[in-house]
């Protein structure tokens, strides 16, 4: 059934253009902390849709990263805004997202998902071009380029192989992670 692989792409087609145009409107570290909504939001579909177990540790593990995002972004402070609510709405995209890869059959490859999920963002990246235009790469920008490729493949692959084989709330407190590599890419 080629439902849920339909889903999931769709979901990343649509969620990749949200954070794309939130990412023009707000910093790279703050749109980064929003996502850390994430984890919370994928547990709780877990936990609730999935009827996953979620452990007392794993619950405090996460509202201590939803503070720690709440600091950073500071809602109702001065440097908060409204365009921030496109990375909750990422947030939502990215979650059904989970549950449709969740749903995908154990008999097509991890890896097949992760391609074809690929080749929709690629062919939403030349659609992109269209309207945003296009400069010509230097030798650097294409090396740059080749090996985030490679890194989001294998991310990819990973994710996939991650959430359909083990518990979507076990693997949501990763994505932390994130936020620190963000947090050095705005410095």
């Amino acid at each position: 059934e080629t439902g849920p692989v339909l889903l999931r792409m769709a979901m990343e087609a649509v969620g990749t253009v949200a954070y794309l145009i939130t990412l023009t409107q707000v910093p790279i570290a703050g749109l980064t902390a929003v996502m850390q909504l994430l984890p919370v939001a994928v547990t709780f579909a877990g936990a609730r849709l999935l009827r996953e177990k979620v452990s007392a540790h794993r619950v405090i593990a996460l509202l201590i990263g939803l503070v720690g995002v709440l600091f950073i972004i500071k809602p109702g402070g001065d440097d908060f805004s409204p365009w921030f609510l496109g990375g909750v709405l990422t947030v939502g995209l990215i979650v059904v997202r989970e549950l449709a890869t969740r749903n995908i059959s154990s008999a097509m490859p991890g890896t097949a998902v992760a391609l074809g999920t690929g080749v929709v963002i690629t062919m939403l990246g030349a659609v992109i071009t269209i309207f945003a235009g296009w400069d010509r790469p230097d030798a650097s920008t294409l090396g740059l380029l080749g090996a985030g490729a490679c890194f989001l493949s294998l991310g990819y692959v990973s994710s996939v192989n991650a959430v359909r084989t083990g518990d979507i709330s076990f693997t949501a407190p990763f994505r932390y992670s994130v936020l620190i590599f963000a947090i050095v890419l705005q410095i």
